[in-house]
């Protein structure tokens, strides 16, 4: 698929308007959860990023029309059939560099940036270990959340150099043990990395130790409740708060008072991701239907938002910026 120069243009103008919004919200107190409601679908361009399993894809979707805008294949890119193999059943894709690249993770191994003008392959890496999600770094590097694989590599977050000259990073400079690792978070305003490991959530200080970068483990938190195995950890749009799934449960944790609260959707056992947007935007989640993976994409209340007959979805976020983790200025580290 040709790339398209006025969708991409309307997704720079798209997140620049969504830091305007973010910028406006100072309720920092958690939230008491109440029966879902959603906003209803209104007019407007909305686009969500989302992973499929079969084919294995990313793709950019129009919320309201239900286009396929853009996507990228393995086969999409100059690498070799067998570092495409890394990117087969991708499981994680996150926005970032002002919506212009993707962050993406595969469970077959892989880690990568994604250009989306050209579709370029700007950084990858074969963490093994069933990497689930990565996350960028202020100075562009990037971490893997790696899950339990049954295997040495599993259980681990990794930390990555970025160079978008060499591309190809053979080895982590440093990897951490990090139990049924599916997720970390960076936290631009505590200048911390969140990440859970079994029934905890972990904070690590991101440093350089003789000249190379390095996470220090800070704090550790317990989840609510006798909780284990957390799934998604991600930004609450606007807020100084995180999503947070667990098997049976979705919570919202407040960073501020360390203070998890539940939140109360048709859906919330095993969800794989929640991405909520300004205050026009419903809060989506993956349910799986089938296996670990959905045909669509729902509300809280349970509506669909976005469906295709056939697809196999594992995660979907909507293309805004994240100032939670992110600058608003948010340029890519050459």
């Amino acid at each position: 698929m040709t790339y398209n120069h006025r969708f991409f243009r309307f997704v720079i103008g798209l997140c620049t308007v969504a830091v305007l919004c973010a910028a406006c919200s100072e309720d920092d107190k958690p939230i008491i959860p109440l029966p879902p409601l959603d906003p209803p679908a209104s007019t407007g361009e909305k686009v969500i990023a989302l992973v499929e399993q079969n084919p294995s894809r990313v793709a950019l979707v129009d919320r309201i029309t239900g286009e396929m805008l853009w996507y990228w294949t393995p086969a999409d890119s100059d690498l070799t059939a067998a570092e495409q193999a890394w990117f087969e059943l991708p499981d994680e894709v996150k926005p970032i560099y002002n919506c212009k690249y993707l962050l993406i993770t595969a469970t077959r191994g892989g880690v990568a940036i994604i250009r989306i003008e050209d579709k370029r392959v700007m950084f990858y890496a074969c963490p093994k270990g069933q990497p689930h999600s990565a996350e960028l770094l202020p100075d562009g590097n990037v971490v893997v959340a790696s899950s339990t694989d049954g295997t040495a590599d599993g259980d681990k977050l990794r930390l990555y150099e970025v160079d978008f000259g060499q591309r190809f990073a053979s080895e982590p400079v440093a990897t951490y043990p990090l139990t049924f690792g599916h997720n970390a978070v960076w936290d631009r305003t505590n200048e911390l990395l969140w990440a859970t490991a079994g029934d905890v959530i972990h904070t690590y200080r991101y440093i350089r130790s003789d000249g190379r970068p390095a996470l220090v483990l800070q704090d550790t938190y317990p989840l609510p409740e006798g909780q284990n195995n957390a799934h998604e950890l991600f930004p609450v749009y606007g807020l100084n708060q995180l999503w947070l799934t667990t098997p049976n449960a979705i919570w919202k944790f407040n960073v501020s008072t360390k203070e998890f609260v539940r939140f109360n959707a048709s859906t919330a056992a095993n969800v794989k991701c929640v991405s909520s947007g300004p205050a026009d935007y419903e809060t989506i989640l993956l349910y799986p239907t089938q296996s670990y993976w959905s045909d669509k994409l729902i509300d809280t209340g349970g509506r669909s938002v976005y469906q295709r007959d056939g697809a196999q979805i594992y995660k979907g976020r909507w293309m805004l910026n994240n100032t939670f983790s992110y600058p608003a200025d948010h340029q890519y580290q050459s």
